[in-house]
């Protein structure tokens, strides 16, 4: 468990809920590695039945999350990380053709192992 994190007694039951071995890894990955980001500060809520994890820009912005499923986790490239300087469509469509635009225009990418994770680290220059 992070010590002195908000939300921290929710990793070990966020974990638990999540069913294939390949999701449980990425999950721990994911969060572990956005745990040592310098620009970006991140953590777990609850909001309703929803299994958030938010990763927050040094200047206040919300640019990605993750919402933590059973077999997945469904990543989102929220507002601040597209359009001018930030990630364009086409870049994430060619490292994830099966990425989806929501309705408030962020994207999203189901992210089912480490390998996932490992391609959206360098889509994100965090890798």
């Amino acid at each position: 468990m992070l010590a002195d994190s908000i939300g921290a007694s929710l990793y070990p039951q966020w974990l638990a809920h999540v069913q294939t071995p390949e999701a449980r890894d990425a999950f721990v990955f994911l969060v572990g590695y956005a745990a040592t980001l310098r620009r970006y500060t991140c953590h777990a809520q609850r909001t309703g039945v929803v299994r958030d994890f938010r990763l927050k820009s040094t200047d206040g912005g919300l640019p990605f999350a993750f919402t933590v499923n059973r077999r997945w986790l469904l990543f989102y490239f929220r507002l601040p990380s597209l359009g001018a300087g930030g990630l364009s469509p086409k870049a994430i469509l060619s490292s994830f053709p099966k990425a989806r635009r929501n309705r408030r225009g962020e994207w999203t990418v189901r992210l089912f192992d480490v390998e996932d994770v490992r391609v959206l680290l360098k889509l994100l220059a965090l890798e």
